[in-house]
């Protein structure tokens, strides 16, 4: 399976490595997937530049770090993406969503919430 993951742009005057998203693309490639992390603080990327890394990619799922800070980037992001890649699957995962998942889920209209750590879920 071939798994994007993406970090929103966050308004951030530090920009540091998602390592999380390491961790889970270290996991996820142990497993026989392929994976690719787009970082979009790092790039300073528009909707338009996620977009197309999506389209670029072709990814049988997609994975979205939701922070508070970061929230209303990430649910534009996927109403951006479950209109133009329908069949996409989105998955969403970080600190906002442990914290609630069932509010986050909801109101950011992905199609699925990761609790707590990712490795074994999204295996």
């Amino acid at each position: 399976m071939k798994v994007l993951l993406l970090q929103p742009n966050y308004d951030a005057h530090v920009i540091h490595p998602p390592l999380g998203f390491g961790y889970l693309a270290s996991f996820l490639r142990e497993n026989t997937h392929s994976v690719f992390i787009f970082d979009g603080t790092l790039k300073n990327a528009s909707l338009d530049d996620f977009e197309k890394v999506v389209s670029d990619y072709q990814p049988d799922m997609v994975g979205v770090s939701v922070l508070s800070r970061g929230h209303q980037r990430a649910k534009e992001m996927i109403k951006r993406f479950k209109k133009k890649f329908r069949e996409l699957p989105v998955v969403i995962g970080g600190t906002q969503v442990t914290a609630d998942p069932q509010e986050i889920l909801l109101d950011l209209g992905a199609d699925f919430a990761v609790v707590g750590e990712g490795e074994k879920t999204l295996v």
